[in-house]
C-alpha cells in the first residue's frame, strides 16, 4: 500500500540536463509530508525512497524537519533519515556546434534514506553508486 502521506512527487516537467539517470532512480520535485506538499526544487532518488520526519544536508550541516523548519542540534532521533547530497558529475556529450565530444560538470541533488547503526553511534546511506558514507 502506498503512504500518501510521505511520498516523493514525480517531476511532470522532464530533466534537461545532461546527467543520464541511473535504473531504479527517479526525478522528483517535491515531496508530501503528513499530508502537506513541500517543494524543495528538484532532486533524484531511488525508488525506494521514502521521505523522513528528519532531513540532514550535507553541504550546509544542517537539520531540517518539514514540520519545524531549520534547527542548530541534531535531534534525539534514531529512525530513518533523508540525507540531502549535492554531487557533481562529469560526463562526456557531443557538441553539435564544435562537432565534438566535451566534458561536461553538473551538479546533482540527490536525496537519500539513511539509518542508525547504534554500534558506530552514527548514521549511514549508500548513495546511487552503492558507495556507503557515514554521517560526521
Amino acid at each position: 500500500m502506498v503512504n500518501h502521506h510521505q511520498r516523493p512527487v514525480y517531476s511532470k516537467t522532464p530533466y534537461h540536463g545532461h546527467f543520464r539517470v541511473p535504473h531504479d532512480h527517479f526525478y522528483h520535485r517535491g515531496f508530501y509530508f503528513s499530508g502537506t506538499f513541500h517543494d524543495r526544487g528538484f532532486y533524484f532518488a531511488h525508488r525506494s525512497y521514502c521521505p523522513t520526519e528528519w532531513f540532514f544536508e550535507i553541504r550546509i550541516g544542517r537539520w531540517y524537519s518539514p514540520s519545524y523548519g531549520y534547527v542548530v542540534q541534531p535531534p534525539a532521533y534514531y529512525g530513518p533519515i533523508t540525507v540531502v547530497a549535492v554531487e557533481t558529475e562529469y560526463e562526456q556529450v557531443f557538441d553539435s556546434w564544435s562537432g565534438t565530444w566535451v566534458w561536461v560538470e553538473e551538479e546533482t541533488t540527490w536525496y537519500y534514506n539513511a539509518y542508525w547503526y547504534p554500534e558506530y553511534g552514527s548514521y549511514g546511506y549508500f548513495d546511487y553508486r552503492g558507495n556507503f558514507h557515514w554521517l560526521q
